[in-house]
């Protein structure tokens, strides 16, 4: 028997589902308290648009998607920063060309800047929906990985019956 036959027989199933579960969780785990962390200790400033742009982030369901970038001039204790950050979500054209609208040069918005790092900045901390892809993805991954020891505890009891004693 080769050692693909052993990897890829047919009651490896479960274990490979266990397996891929528990990273989908710990990721999602992950990036939860990534996600807490910053809202607990990023600080808000106010800051203006230099410039925003559009640009494509890859393809999705057999169509481009796309993106809006935008860069910041921001002080912070009499220092003047500048800072580019990206909308998360990738998105159709036309809502890219909003936002770039919306975020055009010289307006004025909020924006989340990292104490240690102050170039690195956030428009995203105030939207819930930010909150709960994460949160989704660490459900996801614990259905998964429950599925998974389910199955795996199946295929063991059904494996023990059925060897001769």
């Amino acid at each position: 028997m080769s050692f693909t036959t052993k990897i890829l027989r047919p009651d490896a199933t479960p274990l490979l589902t266990l397996i891929f579960g528990a990273f989908v969780f710990v990721r999602g785990v992950f990036l939860l308290r990534t996600e807490f962390e910053a809202r607990r200790s990023w600080r808000e400033v106010e800051g203006t648009v230099l410039g925003s742009e559009v640009f494509g982030t890859g393809i999705r369901a057999n169509a481009r998607s796309h993106n809006t970038r935008v860069t910041f001039r921001y002080t912070i204790a009499d220092v003047a920063y500048v800072g580019t950050t990206a909308f998360l979500a990738p998105m159709e054209l036309y809502d890219a060309n909003q936002k770039t609208l919306e975020f055009g040069t010289g307006t004025r918005h909020r924006i989340w800047y990292q104490p240690g790092d102050p170039k690195e900045i956030r428009l995203d901390l105030e939207d819930r929906v930010a909150l709960f892809r994460p949160f989704i993805g660490t459900i996801l991954g614990l259905v998964i990985l429950v599925t998974g020891v389910i199955a795996w505890r199946k295929t063991g009891a059904q494996g023990a019956a059925n060897r001769p004693s």
